[in-house]
């Protein structure tokens, strides 16, 4: 039986002087949610999709959820993203974001 492996120690909360990891080497096996709340911010969440398509972990362990929480002008999903992203629109009633992750 092998010893447990502990995460690094990092002095001062210095996560900055740590070695970056050996991306190559990993294999990543767990799926991840993004979800994102959004109201009145179109530029904003297409620099954050954006900054999503240019990751490397793998689209089938990925799923995007953008929520627009009752934007005047509703958010749109730009064409051509290499994401799985699900919209999902909930009225304007307060909690926005509370609720959009709860959605």
């Amino acid at each position: 039986m092998s010893a447990p492996t502990h995460p690094p120690v990092v002095p001062g909360n210095r996560w900055d002087v740590l070695a970056p990891p050996d991306i190559d080497a990993w294999t990543p096996t767990v799926p991840v949610s993004v979800v994102l709340p959004v109201y009145r911010a179109q530029a904003e969440l297409d620099r954050t999709l954006a900054a999503l398509a240019a990751q490397r972990y793998p689209r089938e362990l990925l799923e995007v959820l953008v929520v627009d929480d009752g934007s005047e002008v509703p958010i749109a999903i730009a064409d051509g993203l290499d994401l799985p992203v699900t919209l999902l629109r909930q009225p304007r009633e307060g909690f926005g974001a509370a609720r959009a992750r709860n959605l």
